[in-house]
């Protein structure tokens, strides 16, 4: 039988790490699910969690030390860089990783307007281009148009030749090719 005195609910520990229950749904189901699953059991549709579970969560889902605390509100309350090795021990540097990552984005967007600006010239290039094939498309259309107009007269010219023609202008078969055509 499950001792369940050694197992606790979500909302528990949600309550005990002060974070909401929905950080503790995300640690379960994804960025610690392999190493949580052994240690959740349901329980009439209830996730349980035991000691070994709660304290993984526990190390996952950390508030913020209180060295980071005093830093954070000391930087709040002053514009100037304090010295902070007096009082916590920490000497502050600047982040270069995240200076790098702005810059880094800044030259990203930078190239992403060139390209965009580049895009849209090369539409309205193409644009023009559509524009002068279905202007030549529709002149060629209007010439064979005319061209089969001609064509048709010509048919018309040439059919009414022959039927006016006299029977002694017409060839002359022989007589044995009477019944052939």
């Amino acid at each position: 039988m499950i001792d369940f005195s050694k197992y606790k609910t979500i909302r528990q520990i949600a309550d005990e790490i002060g974070v909401s229950t929905q950080a503790i749904h995300k640690k379960i189901n994804k960025s610690m699910q392999i190493e949580l699953n052994p240690h959740i059991k349901i329980v009439n549709r209830q996730k349980l969690i035991d000691e070994q579970g709660v304290k993984l969560i526990k190390n996952g889902c950390q508030p913020t030390t209180t060295q980071e605390n005093e830093l954070s509100t000391m930087l709040e309350n002053t514009n100037e860089t304090p010295n902070f090795t007096e009082k916590t021990g920490y000497q502050p540097t600047p982040d270069e990783m995240t200076i790098n990552y702005i810059n880094s984005l800044k030259e990203q967007i930078s190239i992403l307007t060139a390209d965009k600006e580049y895009g849209r010239a090369q539409i309205a290039d193409l644009h023009e281009e559509l524009k002068k094939q279905s202007e030549r498309i529709a002149d060629l259309a209007d010439k064979l148009v005319e061209l089969t107009r001609n064509s048709q007269v010509l048919l018309k010219q040439e059919q009414g030749k022959t039927a006016f023609l006299l029977p002694e202008q017409q060839t002359k078969r022989p007589f044995w090719q009477f019944w052939k055509k």
